[in-house]
């Protein structure tokens, strides 16, 4: 059978779609890992701020309620970071998700035409076959 031609041109197509897959499944670790810290804190908040209540409601001192009450902040910080930076990797999420659309149908319009050069060559081949299947009857008749 001949070679596609375009061998080399598939194959660059796939190496980038899968450095694009690559790409995407870091993205999505990423979004995780930021998601799960993002709900570490939150979840560390919430109790902090259940434990201040429930001591207020016992008697604190002042200065474990400031201290509490810090905490609290700074949590509420983190998590304003946090949510920043999971904003940013969902941008990059979609990004790189694109990406890698992009990169898949580069690759199936390639096999696409290689399976179209393929059938060309085949049909070219069949038809020189029926060619020579035609001379040898022909020939075979003349005797």
């Amino acid at each position: 059978m001949k070679p596609f031609s375009l061998h080399a041109v598939l194959r660059y197509r796939e190496r980038l779609r899968d450095i694009a897959r690559t790409k995407f499944q870091d993205a999505q670790n990423e979004h995780a890992r930021v998601l799960k810290n993002r709900s570490v804190k939150q979840q560390e908040q919430t109790i902090l701020i259940e434990t201040l209540e429930f001591k207020q409601a016992e008697g604190i001192e002042i200065k474990d309620h400031i201290l509490f009450e810090n905490r609290i902040a700074l949590l509420q910080e983190e998590i304003i970071q946090l949510d920043r930076e999971l904003k940013r990797k969902q941008e990059v999420l979609v990004r790189e998700r694109n990406y890698l659309l992009e990169k898949s149908k580069e690759k199936r319009a390639m096999e696409r035409l290689k399976e179209k050069q393929d059938d060309a060559w085949n049909k070219h081949l069949d038809k020189k076959e029926s060619a020579m299947l035609d001379e040898i009857a022909v020939l075979y008749r003349n005797r």
